[in-house]
């Protein structure tokens, strides 16, 4: 039973075992991870210097990725004039849908994105 979607920067948290990797690993492996955050987390990796296979590799048995599909994209769209203040990226809004799509709360160390959307956030720093 899936408990929680996880944002990209709670999936980086783990990976490079930050202080919150904690939190994190107390909701696996009931979480997920949208395919749109899965590029963010392997753009964060390849900037590090790891190569993007490799990258995959090192996600997919923590994390399973759910599809980003088109409910979800409309759901991004329309939530960007409610967060523009907030910044978010289309990553984090595509955390936000699929949260929310599944009514489940969303991991995050993003206190401003938190802030922006805290019906479904918990923030893990």
């Amino acid at each position: 039973m899936i408990k929680a979607i996880a944002d990209s920067s709670a999936v980086l948290a783990l990976l490079l075992s930050e202080p919150c990797a904690g939190v994190v690993r107390s909701h696996m492996p009931d979480v997920r991870l949208s395919a749109a955050n899965l590029a963010e987390v392997i753009t964060q990796l390849t900037e590090r210097g790891m190569p993007a296979l490799e990258a995959l590799a090192a996600i997919e048995p923590i994390v399973q990725v759910a599809p980003f599909r088109t409910e979800q994209a409309v759901a991004c769209g329309a939530r960007r004039p409610a967060t523009r203040s907030a910044d978010l990226s289309l990553g984090d809004r595509a955390c936000v849908a699929l949260a929310h799509e599944r009514n489940l709360p969303s991991l995050t160390t993003d206190t401003a994105w938190s802030q922006a959307v805290p019906e479904t956030a918990i923030l893990i720093r």
